[in-house]
């Protein structure tokens, strides 16, 4: 199944979803513009995002003394 997304001017959204909810192949329709996601949960992403792999890296010089052994 694919799944699209798609910018809709404000004053044509009733038109697009009365159209989309016609299809009879159009299983799931959701506005996802509406979903709060408290400022705690993206602190925490924010900080993964800031921790990813800081130790996991190497210098590429490093690898290449390493790799030629």
């Amino acid at each position: 199944m694919k799944q699209f997304t798609v910018s809709i001017q404000d004053d044509k959204t009733k038109l697009f979803l009365d159209i989309l909810n016609e299809l009879s192949f159009v299983e799931n329709i959701q506005d996802l513009s509406s979903i709060d996601i408290s400022e705690e949960h993206k602190n925490i992403v924010r900080e993964r995002i800031t921790n990813y792999g800081a130790d996991k890296y190497q210098d590429w010089n490093d690898i290449e003394i390493n790799f030629d052994k």
